[in-house]
């Protein structure tokens, strides 16, 4: 802990230092959309910055340069000389195809510093091709992402063949973690709330922290402009929806209710997906004293959200209730330092009926973080950042009821998980480096951590994960990029203590459970040119000791470091901008995942090739979008073989002057039964389903 205070002591000391003169921008796109994550670089002295959420940068000792270069992928390089007495500047970048929102594309929040090498993608909401009621749907039209899992507005997503909790989620910078076995689901935070989902793809836990084993979803909420109402209806289980947002001058406010009943699969076959669920969101910005301040509050309350399994009728479950809230207040100086604080105090209810009982699960817990880091700026094109976090957890409690159906009267209570703590500290480190066509990345990150419950010493352990690329511009319009990276994972405290009542059956926990490992290389394209953009990526990724459900008896499962194995595959994506309004965009992925004695590995996703076009004329905009899912024959344990399928999505819009927008879109058109994850006990998807909504904006 000494030392641990040193370190915390030599980041906050920095933000007495003395600065030279400051110069600090905007740079936004010909739309005035925020441009995140571009290089601006002073000449001649060759210091460089790079672009927050916002798409703002600054220099604290920026002396007098002659001019500026920024660069991003996606836009033109813009040169602008600088003169004497300009300190705050606004750059205005033009795009290299006018197809940008409909193109996935690196996104990185001021908390969560991306190296340009790991490969990542921005999902837009408001370019959704078909209806969205959670963000499952929203980023699983992204390479290499896919549903996992049972259905239900709870269900969880696998990045690159790795599911559960090792993928790390995020709201606005806050780490949101669940004690379902089946892993984290954001879906608390309605899509119509969200402003951008950032999706990193391979171990990230250098600049993410423990548990991004195979990657991180990052979900900001959206800044409302003006006033803005909307409702809708869906056809699947009879869905509506209905939004009201505000914003204005750095303020912003919206709230949005869903609900449905169960829908129906395409043969017909009920399915129990109903939920009704309440969110909301307030973001502020405001600076005083010197200072930037912004706060972020998300609130949500959800009822009866069901489960869709093949285990129904016999066995059901239900969640009655998943509450969530969360509070973040940030403060960042002008000399480049940033600290920021939250809170999570969140509750869900599980509830699993059969034959012969009803049991009924209590998950409480706060969650809570911490991060202060440093960004700086040499000469000679070098850009360091630096860090502490910390991520912890306090009253994680579950309690369980059970009745029997034979005799209600009597009912048993017990304690499955008692005072559960968490504790995680991460020290980290970041170094880019650019000049010319070359740029490297590399950081490094010491974890401490540290799990108990009442009435034990816990468990305590320390480790490290680092990073490593390189990008060259071969030309103007092509990139290549070599990145290469460790990550890792600690047990949850739900596999290492939980014991009770699942929707799967009876689990023991397993205290002895080990951390998991992995380590991956990945190799990027990015071809640009001026209508057209092309992105690929192979990749090879070592996993090792995966903790699995393991079945010890009928009906009862516990956890164990069963599985080592390697994950392969490729992913696309493309774009071009065609005449007369056309655009066309296209993707897909192809994964392979290989135990050490070659046995499949689970959660490996069927391998999706999609086609999308746009076109847009006048006040009309018209989109589809066709994607092949290709058969999975070969399952792992605990999944079945699924036949390929092929699902269309269609949707068209037409803005009206006076402020109304009207909406129509459909989702799988052909009625196609697919399954969306091999999982053993996922059912067939939704069916067919039209969806219409009208927006109104002032």
């Amino acid at each position: 802990m000494v030392r641990l205070a040193v370190a915390i002591a030599l980041i906050l000391s920095t933000v007495s230092a003395a600065y030279g003169s400051r110069l600090a921008g905007l740079v936004v796109s010909t739309d005035a959309r925020p441009v995140t994550g571009a290089h601006v670089e002073l000449l001649p002295d060759r210091t460089v910055s790079m672009t927050d959420d916002e798409g703002r940068f600054a220099f604290v000792d920026a002396g007098e340069p002659t001019s500026i270069v920024v660069r991003h992928p996606l836009y033109e390089v813009h040169r602008l000389r600088v003169s004497p007495d300009e300190r705050v500047l606004t750059i205005r970048m033009r795009p290299k195809i006018s197809v940008r929102q409909e193109v996935s594309v690196t996104a990185d929040g001021p908390s969560s510093p991306r190296p340009h090498t790991l490969p990542a993608s921005d999902v837009d909401p408001r370019a959704a091709v078909g209806p969205v009621t959670s963000v499952a749907d929203l980023v699983a039209s992204v390479p290499g992402v896919a549903q996992n899992g049972q259905a239900g507005l709870l269900q969880p997503v696998s990045i690159r063949g790795e599911s559960g909790h090792r993928v790390l989620t995020f709201v606005g910078g806050m780490r949101v973690v669940t004690d379902r076995r089946a892993g984290t689901a954001a879906s608390f935070v309605d899509p119509l709330l969200l402003g951008s989902v950032a999706v990193t793809r391979g171990p990230a836990a250098t600049t993410r922290g423990a548990g991004a084993l195979g990657g991180s979803l990052e979900l900001w909420p959206r800044r409302f402009d003006g006033v803005e109402a909307r409702t809708g209806y869906d056809s699947h289980g009879d869905g509506t929806h209905a939004l009201a947002g505000w914003g204005q001058g750095g303020w912003s406010v919206a709230a949005v209710h869903r609900r449905a009943s169960g829908g129906r699969a395409a043969d017909g076959t009920p399915l129990s997906d109903g939920f009704s669920q309440v969110s909301s969101a307030v973001r502020g910005g405001w600076r005083a004293g010197g200072l930037a301040y912004d706060l972020l509050l998300v609130a949500a309350s959800a009822r009866d959200v069901g489960k869709a399994s093949t285990d129904a009728p016999e066995r059901t479950t239900v969640y009655p209730e998943d509450d969530h809230l969360m509070l973040k207040l940030g403060i960042e100086t002008a000399g480049a330092f940033r600290f920021e604080a939250w809170v999570h105090p969140s509750e869900l209810v599980t509830e699993v009926v059969d034959a012969t009982s009803i049991r009924r699960v209590v998950n409480e817990s706060v969650d809570f973080g911490a991060a202060a880091g440093r960004s700086w700026q040499r000469s000679g094109g070098v850009a360091l950042r630096a860090g502490i976090d910390h991520f912890g957890r306090r009253g994680v409690e579950a309690n369980e009821t059970r009745v029997l159906k034979s005799d209600p009267a009597a009912a048993s209570a017990s304690r499955t998980l008692a005072g559960g703590r968490e504790d995680e500290t991460g020290l980290h480190g970041q170094v880019s480096w650019s000049r010319g066509r070359t740029s490297l990345d590399g950081g490094v990150r010491l974890i401490h951590h540290r799990q108990r419950r009442a009435g034990e010493d816990g468990v305590n352990d320390t480790a490290a994960t680092a990073f490593g690329g390189v990008s060259f511009d071969v030309r103007d319009d092509l990139e290549l990029s070599l990145h290469a990276g460790t990550g890792l994972r600690y047990p949850a405290l739900g596999e290492r203590f939980f014991s009770g009542t699942t929707g799967r059956g009876q689990v023991l926990g397993n205290e002895a459970l080990e951390r998991e490992r992995s380590s991956g290389i990945d190799a990027g394209m990015r071809w640009k040119g001026r209508r057209a953009l092309v992105t690929a990526h192979v990749f090879r990724q070592r996993v090792s000791e995966l903790i699995q459900r393991v079945e010890i008896a009928p009906d009862l499962l516990t956890f164990e470091n069963v599985v080592s194995g390697t994950v392969r595959g490729l992913e696309l994506e493309s774009a071009m901008q065609l005449s007369r309004g056309w655009s066309v965009e296209a993707g897909g992925h192809a994964l392979e995942g290989r135990t050490v004695v070659s046995r499949p590995l689970a959660d490996i996703p069927a391998s999706r090739l999609h086609v999308g076009v746009r076109r847009r004329a006048g006040r009309w905009t018209w989109r589809a979008r066709v994607e092949h899912r290709a058969a999975k024959g070969d399952p792992a344990n605990g999944e079945k073989s699924i036949p390929d399928a092929d699902l269309v999505t269609a949707s068209l819009e037409y803005e009206h002057p006076a402020g109304v927008t009207v909406r129509i879109a459909g989702r799988n058109l052909l009625d196609d039964e697919f399954f969306a994850s091999a999982d053993q006990k996922a059912p067939l998807s939704a069916g067919r389903s039209i969806g219409a909504a009208v927006t109104w904006r002032r």
